[in-house]
């Protein structure tokens, strides 16, 4: 059985209705994008004291390398287990629990005395990073639509 055609007043609320949901899903994104930025601003001021940081602490070449590597690793090996929680806990408590950790993690690195505590704040930010990452993208997916999913992914 076919279903009765529309009216033109039922259209216009209907497309009203997408737009007010596109306008939702478009403000959710900006904050979205407020938020990554934030993020990497916090990644860029750290990153770059790295090296004197570690200098001053008395660690070498292979301490830096294992802190930039721990980063990485954790990110490679987190990002896919904690996209599969953000679909089953939901995007926004993944996404506000990984910027809560990134922010701890920077405070760990403010207070670090050794090479080992750095590291682990490290890996404790890629870890972070992989939770942000994989449930920021797939929320802009749930937030907008086909037709303005390309402009809201930049």
């Amino acid at each position: 059985m076919d279903a009765a055609p529309k009216s033109e007043q039922d259209m216009d609320f209907i497309n009203e209705d997408q737009d007010d949901a596109t306008q939702r899903g478009m403000r959710q994104v900006i904050m979205l994008a407020f938020s990554l930025s934030i993020l990497q601003i916090g990644f860029g001021f750290v990153t770059p004291v790295f090296p004197v940081y570690i200098t001053e602490l008395g660690m070498g070449g292979i301490e830096l390398g294992v802190l930039a590597a721990s980063f990485a690793l954790s990110r490679i090996l987190l990002a896919g287990p904690l996209g599969r929680l953000s679909d089953n806990v939901g995007r926004k408590k993944i996404l506000v629990y990984s910027l809560l950790g990134f922010a701890i993690s920077n405070l760990i690195y403010a207070a670090a005395q050794d090479a080992w505590v750095m590291i682990a704040a490290r890996a404790m930010e890629g870890a972070v990073s992989a939770g942000f990452f994989p449930a920021a993208n797939a929320f802009v997916s749930d937030v907008t639509t086909p037709k303005n999913r390309g402009t809201a992914m930049g």
